[in-house]
């Protein structure tokens, strides 16, 4: 953590240098947070989290002077002739349940500011507590302009398609008229030589994501390697972005590094933690298992009722043998559960390897295995894994269940706001096993016997003996119908006729694809009308929430095995259908707002075109084609997440210049580092926006004059923008990364 001595030198640093970063410090970002330009008439001040909540006096002109030094228009310091405001949540923890708030305060000038210039906002006598910084400087060449819309990260030569939008919002305020800007240029950050030079090209009058004039500029020729930003004369310069032949790599790395940060049942330690380390959660490193096979005591929003599996009065629940120990897999989200739906982690890790293991090294992260001569993307995927080892292996020991695998485990009620994992007082218990979720854990533990045969074949021949068991429990219970103990249990284990079926086609595609059985082909086909039967695809293209499309059949349409070529170039069809549909939409989008495939409407992440039900079925249909246009969709959807939004910010912790400092992560939230661990894709922007259970969104203008993806405020209360789930944010980042690396020099 920075330390107070150190506060101001580190913000001055930050500015001088041109990226208004996060500066994080001990005042846990109130204050001045930093500095903006909109145009050479109009510095934009950042007030950060101080919950003042008079926007007439902030937007008093007399409160604020401008003054130079090195510009006769400013030497003795001028009030702005006018001044704008655009507020939204930031941090939890304000007045009477509120946010804490940011203020963007938009001065408008008389005369424009020069560049090579340097000027310095002051603040007026208590508008914000003596305590904090009362002013900044700035200038028009060095501070940058967020109208600039872009990849944060930077903008990978992997990509044939890469854009930056151009748009300018100024809360209450008119806009900044930009028909008038008609070239712009790319400037080298160490020279200021501009090496590339582009049209600024008009798209829509109101943009169906954040409601501007929205214009845009293509750097898709653009292939230099370095550090850049964006100019144009009379706006000023961008945020510093890369571009070059290492971008996804390091993206890659990255959001690898940001799934360790999710590991259970272990401690996180130097130098593998970095500034995030934490002891082992001794309630998180073992599990309770029931001898019955049943739900475990799940209550949530249904009372407060804390189950006590050493109290012989829980009945099944009721656990006289003790817990077990647990070591293995990821927290679920910002709590410590972890689902059925996690298998989509480990399985996409591993088709990406399969699909490209010439890519993935040892030795690219720091994580305790790293040096085994293992990919670190597969230990990523053993850590994983174990999680299903533990539940198959534990089903057998206490419930005499012959290979079925229950989908990892649960705690009677969500863990308090209040305290890091090591600090949970819940009692954990194994989940119910059923045939859906053993036909899930057959399927992975099928794929995971191919991905490590070279690697560690009694590893790989102790995962098929795995799969077998598991596919056969699963057979043999097929007939079991889900009831549920309450009607409002087991929405995880939860499942019908159909979607039973659904996971019975995904095993026996996996098992078939490892095995060469014509038995397990024999299953498949029974089910494949799934992918080809058109009408049950729906105007949504996903099956169902946990089985998407794609995993239902990517085990035969992806197999070396000999098959019926006719059988395999069906499959591949309707994939690609599914695929070139969700493109139509992007072009669609890109003529109205941001080319990328977003749902402008939803809430829990279904909204980000990053999230797996958007952008999933193009990421697989690159991975079985290798055509450049679903490689593009796909940077276009990660460009968008990094910046290239209305919100001017990343989504990603740790990624960019401006990103959530309050996602919906325990260990982040109560640990001693006001920064908060990477990797973190929040599911940003949502529909329900007074949802009366969230901390109320705070915004002026108010809220519903904001374009939808506008509608972010950084704040962990508010569950459905700011939290995330490990098996659709993290892996969409990791795939992403990787498809693009794919094509790098």
């Amino acid at each position: 953590m920075i330390k107070k001595a150190n506060r101001y030198l580190i913000v001055a640093v930050c500015f001088a240098s041109g990226l208004m970063g996060n500066v994080f410090a001990e005042t846990e970002l109130n204050g001045i947070r930093g500095v903006q330009i909109h145009s050479d008439n109009i510095v934009t001040v950042w007030l950060g989290r101080e919950s003042i909540t008079d926007i007439n006096k902030l937007k008093e002109p007399s409160n604020y002077s401008i003054i130079s030094s090195d510009d006769a228009d400013y030497r003795k310091g001028v009030n702005p002739v006018d001044v704008n405001c655009f507020m939204r949540g930031s941090g939890a923890g304000g007045p009477k349940g509120l946010p804490k708030m940011d203020h963007f305060m938009h001065l408008h000038a008389s005369k424009p500011f020069k560049t090579g210039k340097t000027y310095t906002v002051k603040l007026a006598k208590g508008l914000i507590p003596d305590k904090y910084p009362q002013e900044i400087e700035f200038s028009i060449d060095k501070t940058p302009n967020p109208s600039f819309k872009l990849n944060q990260f930077g903008y990978s030569n992997g990509s044939g398609t890469k854009l930056v939008y151009l748009s300018s919002f100024l809360g209450d305020g008119i806009p900044v008229e930009l028909s008038g800007y008609k070239k712009f240029c790319v400037k080298r950050v160490s020279d200021n030589k501009i090496v590339f030079n582009g049209d600024i090209n008009f798209v829509t009058e109101s943009d169906i994501q954040g409601k501007d004039k929205l214009y845009v500029l293509d750097i898709s020729p653009f292939k230099e390697n370095g550090e850049f930003y964006i100019w144009v004369d009379g706006l000023g310069r961008s945020y510093t972005f890369r571009n070059g032949d290492k971008v996804a790599r390091d993206f890659y790395r990255f959001a690898l590094k940001g799934l360790y940060f999710q590991r259970c049942g272990i401690a996180l330690e130097q130098p593998y933690a970095e500034k995030w380390p934490r002891p082992v959660a001794p309630m998180h490193s073992k599990v309770y298992v029931t001898k019955k096979n049943i739900m475990h005591p799940w209550f949530a929003g249904h009372g407060n009722i804390i189950v006590d599996a050493a109290n012989k009065n829980f009945g099944d629940w009721y656990v006289p043998q003790g817990p077990l120990p647990w070591v293995g897999g990821h927290y679920d989200a910002g709590d410590f559960d972890q689902r059925l739906t996690h298998t989509g982690l480990a399985e996409g890790l591993m088709t990406l390897y399969e699909v490209m293991p010439e890519k993935f090294r040892d030795n690219e992260i720091s994580i305790p295995e790293a040096g085994n001569g293992i990919p670190d993307i597969l230990d990523e995927v053993e850590w994983s894994l174990r999680q299903w080892v533990m539940c198959q292996d534990y089903g057998q020991k206490i419930r005499g269940l012959d290979g079925g695998i229950a989908p990892g485990k649960e705690a009677c009620k969500h863990p308090s706001h209040g305290g890091v994992s090591y600090k949970d007082t819940l009692q954990y218990y194994m989940r119910i096993a059923t045939p859906y979720s053993s036909f899930a854990g057959a399927a992975l533990f099928g794929q995971a016997a191919r991905v490590f045969k070279s690697w560690d074949p009694n590893k790989a021949d102790d995962y098929l003996k795995r799969a077998v068991r598991a596919y056969d429990y699963a057979v043999k219970h097929s007939d079991e119908k889900w009831n549920p103990i309450l009607p409002w249990m087991g929405e995880e284990e939860a499942y019908n006729d159909s979607t039973l079926s659904q996971a019975w086609c995904y095993a026996a595609g996996q098992m078939f694809s490892t095995t060469g059985d014509k038995k397990y082909l024999e299953d498949f086909l029974k089910f494949k009308h799934f992918i080809t039967d058109e009408d049950r695809w729906g105007v949504d293209e996903e099956i169902f929430w946990t089985m998407q499309p794609w995993r239902l059949v990517w085990g035969v349409t992806s197999t070396r095995q000999n098959i019926d070529p006719n059988l395999k170039s069906e499959l591949t069809r309707h994939l690609i259908t599914l695929a070139d549909r969700r493109l139509e939409y992007i072009e669609k989008q890109g003529k109205d707002g941001y080319k990328v495939p977003s749902k402008n409407t939803g809430d829990w992440g279904q909204p980000s075109p990053m999230d797996f039900r958007n952008y999933g079925m193009i990421a697989w249909a690159y991975l079985l084609t290798k055509e450049s246009k679903y490689r593009d969709a796909v940077a276009l959807s990660l460009d968008f997440v990094l910046g290239m939004n209305p919100t001017e910010m990343s989504w990603i912790t740790g990624a960019g210049v401006v990103y959530p400092m309050d996602p919906l992560n325990y260990n982040s939230r109560y640990d001693d580092e006001v920064e908060p661990q990477p990797g973190i894709l929040v599911f940003g922007p949502m529909e329900s926006i007074h949802w009366p259970w969230l901390t109320p969104l705070m915004f002026h203008p108010d809220v519903e004059t904001l374009g939808f993806f506008r509608r972010f405020q950084d704040c962990y209360d508010d569950v459905p923008m700011s939290e995330y789930v490990v098996d659709r944010q993290h892996i969409s980042l990791i795939m992403a990364g990787a498809i693009l690396m794919e094509s790098e020099k």
